[in-house]
This record gives structure tokens, sequence and C-alpha cells, in this order.
């Protein structure tokens, strides 16, 4: 065999393992990915969003709230303290039973009747926190 043959073959060969090796690092980037995404969508499924702010006394519109029947639909204990929610707003209570503070639909929250409460731990955070959410 001439010498320039047996270049061109080694040539052949060369080419041919670095594209073998080029699409392998390419299908392990693209299922690397695939699992990535794949992990942040099971993860969504089981977090919720939400605002934090600080609740501000609002101030007198002119007009009386008028409450609607006690229906209760969700509780939760935070910082020892009881938060009972319905659709006409948060009832918050004292370890002893008295009532703390009532936070009506519309005046001290938004308009939508509360649906459900939740405590949690901000991922930045080491305190515990409570959200309520409005729906």
């Amino acid at each position: 065999m001439k010498w320039s043959s047996i270049v061109s073959v080694r040539a052949v060969v060369a080419t041919g393992a670095v594209v073998t090796l080029a699409l392998a690092a390419l299908v392990v980037w693209r299922s690397s990915q695939a699992i990535h995404s794949a992990s942040e969508d099971v993860r969504a499924e089981r977090e919720f969003r939400f605002v934090m702010q600080p609740l501000l006394q609002p101030v007198n519109a002119g007009f009386e709230l008028i409450s609607s029947p006690a229906v209760f639909l969700e509780a939760a204990r935070f910082e020892d303290h009881l938060y009972i929610a319905g659709p006409a707003g948060l009832l918050e209570y004292t370890p002893e039973g008295d009532l703390l503070h009532q936070y009506a639909v519309g005046g001290e929250l938004p308009g939508s009747p509360v649906v459900a409460v939740a405590t949690g731990v901000l991922a930045d955070s080491k305190t515990l926190l409570f959200s309520s959410d409005g729906r």
C-alpha cells in the first residue's frame, strides 16, 4: 500500500472517531438538559407562588363590613396561634382560645374569599412564615 492511501485511511478513521465522539457528547448534553427540565417540572408541581408583604391597617373608607355566616374551611397553626379560614376571612386565636384578630375579606384582606391556608419555610430563610391563598 502506498503511503498516501495509509494516511487517507487514518484520516477517515480519525474523522469518524471525532464525529462519533461529538455525537456522543451531544446525546449526553441533550439528555442532561431533559433530566434537568423534568426535575424542575416535578419540583414546580409541589410548590406554589405567593407574595409576602406587611399587613397594613386599612383606612376606614366610611363603610362598615357585614360579615357572612361563620363557615370554616381550613385551619393552620403558626407561632402558637390558631388561624381559621373561611369565605368571610381569617380569624386568629391565642393558645388560650381568645380571638386575637379578625381579618375580613374586602377589609384587611383582598376581596376574594380565602380558600386555603398553609405554613412553610422559605428556601432562603430559617423562619417560619404564614400565607393565605385567595383565589
